[in-house]
């Protein structure tokens, strides 16, 4: 602040190109103190989620601590939806969504990251024909 009444003939805060290599050091660190355990715990959830197939069952397996078991009979599945992004395309990998016979609106099990998706879906909608071509009969009021 200026003395009252005096215009300074030259005024300036010093640059943050001063404190560059601060800056970068310290934006580094928080990247890495804060990046680095949020990609092991996503690289440990990934890891810990298994799909398995079996005649007439999916099996969805999670959990990093704890252990949390899905069973889906697969008479119970309406239909089989095949999904891959241009970016997913690019990596090799899709998302397969099943939707549930008894309720078509709800949001079913998705399936993230699969490896060959078309040839899991392939194989997953043989599954589910062959399923449910035995599925118990309900009796309708």
């Amino acid at each position: 602040m200026s003395a009252p009444g005096k215009t300074p003939l030259w005024e300036q805060t010093p640059s943050w190109k001063s404190e560059f290599w601060p800056f970068v050091l310290w934006g580094v660190l928080c990247l890495l103190v804060i990046g680095i355990p949020v990609l092991l715990v996503k690289r440990a959830r990934l890891r810990s989620t298994h799909y398995r197939l079996f005649p007439g069952q999916l099996e969805i397996e999670t959990g990093i601590v704890g252990t949390k078991m899905e069973t889906l009979d697969l008479w119970r599945v309406a239909e089989v939806h095949f999904e891959q992004t241009f970016g997913q395309k690019m990596l090799g990998i899709g998302t397969l969504q099943l939707s549930d016979r008894d309720d078509p609106n709800a949001p079913g099990v998705v399936l993230k990251g699969i490896r060959d998706p078309r040839g899991a879906y392939e194989l997953l909608r043989d599954q589910v024909a062959s399923a449910g071509a035995g599925a118990p009969v309900r009796a309708r009021s």
